[in-house]
């Protein structure tokens, strides 16, 4: 089976797709180019201060910036255990997934199945479409429930007793479509939000490599997954998240709750 990754540039993306890229289950990873729409890193800092505040958009940029430096840093002492996702082999570096030269170049790869992970931009029917088996995504969040965007987030201010990731066929709707594995995990009292969401890029890295080595192994002939639909669509019941209010963010800090801590980076360079 000829199975390719569509994964962000974001630095913590290896934590989800660094051991199954390094596996050999995947033929390439399509990176594109230029991920960062709508604007440069200091536009979109500001435009996320504008909407959650500035301690919850410091939380998510030096989270981002620490796992660029651990990578390089690590890459640089030559004692790194996951790569930056352009440093994976099979790296395919894309400038526009909707092109019809990237559509063009992915008929003619003949590929089986496409797996988003750590993508966050919605993509075409017609991209979605290629593969003989379609496309699946890989969602760092428990589907119906949490759909969108910070699903850990608002996951742990709703008072969830469980986070986790869910593997489900990729449809025009958001994080809708017939869900095949999904693993939760519990939420652990007194841990940060960052914390979570490292458990959470674990659990779905490994649920994303165990689901593929198993239609690897027994897909021959399989019409698009349709054996594997044991769930309903995701998209029939549930909520629809994206980055939280400020409100939601002064809500979640005055229950007690932290955004990070000190000690989670510590566990972010073991990780990379």
């Amino acid at each position: 089976m000829k199975i390719y990754l569509l994964v962000g540039k974001c630095p913590l993306a290896p934590i989800v797709v660094g051991d199954l890229a390094k596996s050999g289950l995947v033929e390439g990873i399509f990176i594109e180019r230029g991920y960062i729409r709508g604007g440069n890193a200091i536009s979109l800092f500001l435009n996320l201060v504008k909407r959650s505040g500035w301690r919850f958009a410091f939380a998510e940029t030096i989270s981002v910036l620490a796992a660029w430096i651990f990578h390089r840093l690590k890459k640089l002492l030559g004692i790194n255990r996951l790569p930056l996702v352009s440093d994976l082999p099979g790296a395919i570096f894309v400038k526009d997934v909707h092109s019809e030269n990237f559509l063009e170049q992915l008929r003619g790869l003949k590929a089986d199945l496409l797996v988003m992970a750590r993508y966050n931009r919605v993509v075409s029917s017609k991209l979605m479409d290629i593969p003989s088996l379609g496309t699946l995504n890989c969602h760092t969040g428990i589907l119906p429930a949490y759909r969108g965007l910070s699903s850990t987030f608002h996951s742990l201010h709703k008072g969830a007793a469980y986070v986790g990731a869910t593997i489900h066929k990729a449809v025009p709707k958001i994080d809708g479509g017939a869900m095949y594995r999904q693993r939760v995990t519990g939420v652990e009292v007194g841990e940060s939000l960052f914390a979570h969401e490292l458990m959470v890029y674990q659990c779905a890295g490994e649920t994303l490599r165990g689901y593929l080595e198993e239609i690897s192994r027994d897909a021959a002939g399989l019409p698009r997954f349709t054996p594997y639909d044991s769930h309903p669509e995701g998209n029939q019941s549930g909520n629809y998240y994206t980055w939280p209010t400020s409100r939601e963010v002064d809500e979640f800090l005055k229950s007690g709750k932290k955004l990070w801590r000190f000690k989670d980076f510590i566990k972010l360079w073991k990780l990379l």
